[in-house]
Parts: structure tokens; C-alpha cells; sequence
């Protein structure tokens, strides 16, 4: 009887479920999602990957912008990722600033106006692109002259586009009337 029962135990331990094998469970699959802002593109627009596939993404400025950032705040360039989640992700870019420079000589002012375009943020610069009006304004006994640096004209009211830093000279010249009678010579 003894044998019986090992051996009728033997048969169900060898007949239970086989842990040798275990179960084949399918890789979770997220969508990554790339887009970016005016100013650039993006080496690929997104796919379907597995959980914890690294992918790459590179930002390409277009011509007078800069690369600023990713939609989720990393500033690398080019961005690898672990997809672990679905992702929408999008490249940020800002157009380059420039200065404008405008040096006095004499005494006037220039008043600037934006002919288009904006701004920036700094009060200092100006996006790249912008056109700008520039107006020399002699003050009184003072004319204007001419205008050098980046630009050269004899005009008092000039336009300039800022495409790279710039600066501008405006020269006033002290305005003499030699038809005018002399209090320091008299007639004999």
C-alpha cells in the first residue's frame, strides 16, 4: 500500500501546473507625439513604442531663431527620452534679439518707430526682422547732418531692419545764419 501511495502521489504532483513556463505578457506600447513651435522642426514627428524604449529627438532652428526649450521644460538638444508613458512633446523656439545702438553727436533727438514686428521683452533689443523708422530731430541753432554706422544717408528719416546687432550715429551740426547783421562791425 505504501508504494501505491507514493506513487499515486507522484502522479499528481507531476500532473499539476507546469512552473517551468511561465506566461508571455505583451510589452505595454505608448504613443510619443512631436511637434514644434513657428521657428524650427523636429527630426521626427512621433510613433508608437514599447515601455522603457529610449528614443532621440533633435530641434533644428530655422534661420533667425533659437532653440528654447521642450514642452516639458528640458532645454537638452538633442533630448533622449525613456517612453514610459503616452507623450506629447513640442520644440519652442524664439527669435534671436538684436541692440540697436544710436549714438548723438551734436544736440537733437531720434525718435524710433517700429515699423514691424515688436519688441522684446528687453527694452534693450529688438526681435530679429523688426523694421524700424528712425527720425533725427535737430533742436534749436542745430541741423542735422548724416547718419553713419550701419547705415549711411544724409536723410534725416532713415528705416533699418534689424538682422544682426546694429549701431547708428547721427550728427547734428551747429546752424550759423551769416545773413544775418553784425552788432560787432559797423559801417563807417
Amino acid at each position: 500500500m505504501r508504494i501505491f501511495l507514493v506513487i499515486t502521489l507522484s502522479f499528481f504532483i507531476s500532473c499539476g501546473k507546469d512552473d517551468s513556463s511561465s506566461e508571455v505578457t505583451p510589452k505595454s506600447k505608448y504613443t510619443l507625439s512631436v511637434t514644434s513651435s513657428d521657428g524650427g522642426t523636429v527630426s521626427l514627428s512621433g510613433g508608437t513604442y514599447n515601455y522603457g524604449e529610449s528614443v532621440t529627438i533633435t530641434a533644428t532652428q530655422n534661420s533667425e531663431y533659437i532653440f528654447e526649450s521642450w514642452s516639458n521644460g528640458s532645454t537638452q538638444n538633442p533630448l533622449t527620452i525613456t517612453v514610459n508613458q503616452n507623450l506629447n512633446l513640442n520644440a519652442n523656439f524664439v527669435k534671436r534679439k538684436y541692440p540697436l545702438t544710436i549714438n548723438i553727436q551734436g544736440e537733437g533727438t531720434v525718435r524710433e518707430e517700429i515699423v514691424s514686428s515688436a519688441r522684446s521683452s528687453d527694452p534693450t533689443e529688438y526681435n530679429s526682422g523688426t523694421v524700424i523708422r528712425l527720425t533725427a530731430n535737430a533742436s534749436r541753432d542745430w541741423v542735422f547732418e548724416e547718419w553713419t554706422g550701419s547705415v549711411t544717408e544724409t536723410i534725416s528719416e532713415i528705416t533699418i531692419t534689424l538682422d544682426k546687432p546694429k549701431t547708428v550715429n547721427v550728427r547734428f551740426m551747429r546752424y550759423f545764419d551769416y545773413n544775418q547783421p553784425s552788432y560787432f562791425f559797423q559801417n563807417n
